[in-house]
């Protein structure tokens, strides 16, 4: 848990630290956080039982008032999955999204819809106990993220879905079977709130 903070906190310094050495004129960037509700795909016999539950996140974001502007993240990301006897896997991630925007209409008051690559680099993965399952799961994950926003002044909100793309397993472990996990893949909806500094 120590190496998983200070490697959280070079990288928010990292970033600050490069947002404020930009021109004048660069784009612009803020604040993020929000909530998540995960849940996994895969055949549904086996899915049956598993009940998605709620996390949240908190990061930066970096991006520009173009019509079309790229925009990107990054945030401390939970998700946690639960079946009906009380098996868990909770795995914590730094998330990366990628995304073309497109800006529709003024600078006070706009819609946005967004898109693009999503990379999660996973932080810590444990059991219900709170035992490490490091060696049982991907830590990685990449997925395509699909969304709206609508703008008014400094504060936006953003409704979005990331479908994951890589298998939760690295390879068919019992404990992760039995929770009903082997071949499935992560899925995501984000409610996510943001403020821009400048």
């Amino acid at each position: 848990m120590r190496h998983t903070a200070r490697f959280l906190a070079a990288s928010l310094v990292l970033i600050v630290t490069l947002l404020a050495a930009r021109p004048a004129n660069a784009q612009g960037f803020g604040l993020q956080g929000g909530f998540t509700y995960d849940t996994v795909s895969g055949d549904d016999d086996v899915l049956a039982d598993i009940q998605g539950k709620s996390g949240w996140l908190v990061g930066l974001w970096y991006g520009g008032s173009a019509p079309v502007t790229f925009m990107g993240e990054m945030s401390y990301v939970t998700r946690e999955t639960q079946n009906e006897s009380g098996g868990k896997l909770k795995r914590t991630f730094l998330e990366f999204p990628t995304l073309l925007r497109i800006n529709l209409g003024s600078s006070n008051y706009r819609v946005y819809p967004m898109g693009g690559p999503v990379f999660d680099i996973q932080l810590t993965a444990e059991d219900a106990d709170g035992n490490s399952v490091d060696d049982s799961v991907n830590n990685y994950d990449i997925g395509i993220l699909g969304g709206l926003g609508l703008q008014i002044a400094r504060f936006a909100i953003e409704g979005r879905y990331v479908w994951g793309m890589t298998d939760i397993l690295k390879s068919n472990v019992d404990f992760l079977e039995d929770l009903g996990l082997n071949e499935t893949k992560n899925r995501s909806f984000q409610l996510v709130f943001k403020l821009r500094l400048n």
